[in-house]
């Protein structure tokens, strides 16, 4: 008889970090909130747009953004992600269906620290964001000066 076997959900190392999602539909930005809770992140806001992705940013500065590509509003995720490197030297892990070629080329123009395609497990979620996490300068993480 043949089980299906579930991977374990990496969790987070001692030191939490804030993670900002940005994420228009809500039902995924709350699965994907609900997931990082239990790994032991914090999730400190979740932004539809992003002008809200950047208010967030200037008022909660996280540690990491989880960002979608396609938002809400005029300005897409890459766009986003680009203001935020430049205005706060935030890294970006992107989250997105979207594998074209020039969507793809867009986005490692922003330079996130990587890319996470939908629909993905919460496992998947979890070994993206730890890989992110390892990614990330010391600066960004918490408790470090």
């Amino acid at each position: 008889m043949h089980q299906n076997v579930e991977e374990p959900i990496l969790h987070a190392e001692s030191e939490a970090i804030g993670i900002l999602i940005v994420e228009d539909e809500i039902l995924t930005a709350l699965a994907a909130s609900a997931t990082l809770a239990e790994l032991g992140y914090e999730v400190i806001d979740i932004a539809a747009t992003a002008d809200d992705a950047l208010r967030a940013a200037t008022t909660r500065r996280p540690d990491l953004v989880l960002m979608d590509i396609t938002l809400d509003g005029e300005a897409d995720g890459i766009t986003a992600a680009t203001q935020l490197r430049a205005r706060f030297d935030l890294p970006v892990l992107f989250v997105s269906a979207h594998t074209d070629h020039r969507t793809m080329a867009r986005a490692a123009a922003a330079k996130p620290v990587g890319y996470l395609f939908k629909p993905y497990t919460p496992q998947q979620l979890g070994r993206a964001v730890a890989a992110a996490r390892a990614a990330m300068p010391d600066r960004n993480r918490v408790g470090i000066a």
